[in-house]
């Protein structure tokens, strides 16, 4: 594992797809993402992309190491 915290900042094509291939490749521990969309960040939840989410950025990247 390389990145213990990590946090995506935003859903969409490319945040959602480096979680994925982070998670996949067992390259990041645990993954905590920020969206303006809710309905993303429970999707992402729900399907095992990301472990938690926040409901702002400064919270999304407190405890992150990247």
């Amino acid at each position: 594992m390389l990145i213990e915290r990590l946090a995506i900042i935003g859903l969409g094509l490319i945040g959602g797809s480096l979680a994925r291939a982070l998670r996949r490749q067992a390259q990041a521990g645990h993954i905590s993402a920020f969206d303006r969309d809710e309905s993303a960040l429970r999707q992402a939840l729900a399907a095992g992309v990301i472990d938690d989410y926040a409901p702002d950025l400064k919270t999304a990247v407190a405890a992150a190491d990247v």
